[in-house]
């Protein structure tokens, strides 16, 4: 037996328990998966478009990269491993430009049957709005389109 932290609570707590006695939060069971984030058309000049994830609904969002685009000079994807917990995980695109600041977030499953990584793309346009979202399940799988993203803000072509 071995202590962890409490994720909620930050109490020390068993390995083995089903949940933290102190504040009732629900031990999570990791799962990793590859997870392939994409960012298409970063426009030029812009800064690097900052990926966030969280595991599930009782952890807060951390920072796992940035991706700046080929247009200024650098990968337009990420790619990692990510943990997951009991409830959809999600993953928040954060965009800045000129003081101003918008944030998709994509719930994303975990997919026992993902062997290698499961590709996420983020469409923006030549202004830098978000357009879609589309989850591809994997190489034997369709792409779905999860959403489109309507109303954002765009911010003027440099």
């Amino acid at each position: 037996m071995a202590l962890i932290n409490c994720r909620e609570c930050g109490k020390q707590i068993s390995d083995k328990a089903p949940g933290c006695p102190n504040c009732g939060a629900p031990a999570m069971t990791s799962k990793f998966m590859n997870l392939l984030v994409i960012v298409q058309d970063v426009p030029r000049k812009w800064q690097p478009v900052r990926i966030l994830f969280r595991p599930d609904d009782f952890s807060e969002f951390y920072e796992v990269g940035t991706v700046a685009g080929r247009k200024n000079g650098g990968d337009d994807s990420l790619n990692s491993e990510f943990e997951f917990g009991d409830s959809v995980a999600t993953l928040a695109i954060v965009k800045e430009h000129k003081g101003e600041v918008a944030v998709i977030e994509v719930p994303v499953s975990f997919d026992p049957d993902v062997k290698h990584f499961r590709p996420i793309t983020i469409h923006m346009n030549r202004f830098g709005a978000f357009q879609h979202v589309e989850l591809m399940p994997g190489p034997s799988k369709p792409t779905r389109t999860i959403g489109v993203i309507t109303p954002l803000p765009s911010f003027g072509d440099d």
